[in-house]
């Protein structure tokens, strides 16, 4: 009996054994897959123990894979560029085959619900606005929808391009609002409602509320707000570490301002915006810090004390990148005869994307921007207002003439450092972003 009882006790160990040693490990989690805005597609997924090796399968349909890529040990995968379509993929363990989840993804995403729907009325008008949703795919537009009831769309579907609407007459009656965003893949989940009711002869609400953005560096600020359709002005008050230096200034239907020069410190700002019945928003507040610090973006270090930075050695390339790939820009760029800066400020763009030390000029210190100059601040001073200066010992930036036979028939990329003939020509020059800026760029573009 003992030795029955053993033979089964080492029956069962072996088959213990057995189990242990053939047991699979756990399968990989896939986590959704993230539309990334230039067209690729991120995976993440967790690790399984004992993978040398992980592969992806992907195709156009559920359980039907049509590629297999095989991946080395990572947890992480982003796709080349793919397609518009709908996408089913797994990921599988090697050696020992354990699957993973499938996961679909869309290309393009849909994009994010927009949030913060605001409907007013401005006599017999409706004034709506609402704020972009974070994440999901690129916006290709906006759909307000109307309802005689909660959720309903059955009074009209209007297409918007931005994020703000004014629209009228609106006729006598209750309406439910939402707003939602649209590209290739559809439409995004709905907004917030908002219910209101327009009476006979019309009302005046309180305008909505603004929200800003900012550009701030060195001694230098640029603010805007979002407009509202049918604002007839804006008030501005401001306060400079805590003290009122401006109280309800009037912008009438402008809505940005660009100080140079600003002393340090902290900036409290408020903006409310009118109505022309004589309604006044309530007050968007932000607050701003200028702290002396160059934007963000790779920047050259400061020369040592006494010293001035050389011309960067890819400034050459980087002008003639630009003529060659906008001609046609480089050939309207004479503001004199009807053109615009659209070249320079393109060129600006491509050079601070390499060193944000580079900007624009104002010539003669204060007569405007020269429509064919790039300026480099050689110095450790700060950028906005660095100047090369003839009636001084300042010599804190570089110019260049980067368009050869400006104004005339044809046009073409230069690279003549002329800082020495400005002051020779008993001028002076004065860095500046504030038309870059004010032409819509941004401080900093990531390479």
């Amino acid at each position: 009996m003992n030795g029955r009882i053993l033979r089964s006790l080492a029956g069962a160990a072996a088959m213990m054994c057995i189990s242990v040693v053939t047991a699979s490990a756990e399968a990989p989690v896939l986590s959704p897959g993230t539309v990334n805005a230039n067209g690729t597609i991120t995976f993440n997924w967790t690790a399984t123990a004992g993978a040398v090796a992980y592969r992806v399968d992907a195709g156009g349909g559920p359980g039907a894979y049509t590629v297999a890529l095989p991946l080395g040990v990572v947890t992480t995968f982003t796709s080349p560029v793919v397609g518009n379509g709908v996408y089913f993929v797994r990921v599988v363990a090697l050696p020992g085959g354990e699957a993973s989840n499938e996961v679909r993804v869309q290309v393009p995403a849909p994009p994010a619900a927009p949030t913060g729907l605001q409907v007013v009325r401005n006599g017999q008008a409706i004034v709506a606005v609402w704020t972009p949703g974070a994440g999901g795919g690129a916006v290709s537009g906006y759909q307000l929808r109307a309802g005689s009831t909660s959720g309903a769309s059955n009074i009209g579907v209007v297409p918007v391009a931005g994020t703000s609407l004014g629209v009228g007459p609106v006729p006598v009656a209750s309406f439910f609002f939402r707003v939602v965003a649209v590209n290739g893949a559809g439409a995004s989940a709905e907004s917030n409602e908002v219910a209101l009711t327009m009476p006979a002869g019309g009302a005046c609400d309180a305008p909505p509320t603004v929200s800003f953005q900012s550009s701030i560096f060195g001694s230098f600020l640029a603010l805007s707000w979002t407009p509202v359709p049918t604002a007839t002005n804006y008030l501005l008050s401001a306060s400079f570490n805590g003290a009122p230096v401006v109280a309800n200034q009037a912008f009438g239907t402008a809505n940005s301002v660009t100080q140079r020069g600003l002393a340090l410190g902290i900036y409290d700002v408020s903006v409310k915006a009118v109505f022309g019945c004589g309604t006044v928003g309530a007050p968007a507040t932000t607050q701003l810090v200028l702290d002396g610090a160059p934007p963000a973006g790779p920047r050259t270090p400061n020369p040592a004390p006494g010293q001035s930075l050389p011309t960067p050695s890819y400034f050459r390339s980087v002008v003639d990148q630009m003529a060659n790939e906008r001609p046609d820009l480089l050939r309207n760029s004479c503001v004199t005869t009807g053109g615009n800066n659209r070249w320079v400020f393109e060129l600006t763009k491509k050079l601070r994307a390499l060193d944000n030390r580079w900007g624009n000029n104002i010539k003669r210190c204060g007569q405007g921007m020269s429509q064919d100059i790039v300026t480099y601040n050689t110095s450790s001073l700060p950028d906005e207002g660095a100047r090369t200066n003839f009636n001084t010992t300042e010599r804190n930036m570089r110019l260049y003439d980067v368009i050869g036979g400006h104004c005339g028939p044809s046009p073409g990329p230069n690279y003549t450092d002329v800082t020495r003939d400005t002051l020779d020509g008993q001028s002076c020059a004065e860095w500046t972003l504030q038309y870059y800026l004010g032409a819509g760029y941004l401080p900093y573009y990531p390479q």
